[in-house]
């Protein structure tokens, strides 16, 4: 049950009938991945691209190859999560000191993520430049797929040596990049963290995962 009253509802309904809403175009706004970014919209902090709603397509850089969602039971604490555990998964101490003070216990967020196969070597500067407004990721979902593919299993992260990134804001608004990949011979995942641009261009191959929808 919502905590929204009657009369809310109602004004909202209204004002989407008298926008031209169709049955059908309130189930695709129910089904969007990422209403914190409507929700920015609103509040005057975000803006909206096609990107965004009409799903990612390929670029000249990057090409949309899956799609999952950040799922899971229960409440994860991502301070305990992102610990060393041999034979499961490496922090780089750089990355537990550079989030650290964002951690917190969260639910799964159930947010669709596309991952996208870089076409050529770029560095994060070109490869922000062709994602969606809305690309920054959370730390609860990196863990909730790191967790879900436990042990190296199949999944929407690259269990085969090459590398996934990320980008994730620190407590000042500063964005990084987040480079997780599996060790076979650890059999552990690794998670790192860098400044943008700061060790050159990723290489042709690597993974780019955000939040959206995708054309694949």
């Amino acid at each position: 049950m919502s905590n929204y009253t009657e009369g809310q509802i109602h004004q909202l309904a209204d004002s989407f009938e008298a926008a031209g809403y169709t049955k059908d175009d309130l189930t695709r706004l129910g089904q969007f991945p990422n209403h914190p970014l409507i929700l920015g919209v609103l509040r005057g902090t975000h803006e909206i691209s096609k990107k965004d709603f009409l799903g990612f397509k390929e670029t000249a850089l990057l090409r949309p190859v899956a799609m999952a969602v950040a799922s899971g039971d229960g409440y994860l604490d991502e301070d305990a999560f992102f610990q060393d555990r041999e034979g499961e998964i490496w922090v780089a101490s750089s990355f537990r000191k550079r989030f650290g003070r964002t951690f917190r216990k969260s639910q799964a967020s159930n947010r669709r993520y596309v991952a996208c196969e870089l076409k050529q070597r770029a560095g994060d500067t070109a490869i922000r430049a062709d994602l969606p407004v809305s690309h920054l990721s959370k730390l609860g979902d990196i863990a909730h797929f790191i967790k879900a593919q436990q042990g190296g299993k199949e999944g929407i992260l690259f269990n085969k040596g090459l590398v996934d990134i990320f980008y994730v804001e620190d407590e000042n608004g500063q964005v990084f990049a987040v480079r997780v990949y599996w060790g076979a011979g650890d059999r552990a995942w690794f998670v790192c963290d860098r400044e943008l641009d700061g060790d050159g261009d990723w290489a042709v191959g690597y993974r780019v995962l955000c939040p959206g929808n995708a054309v694949l």
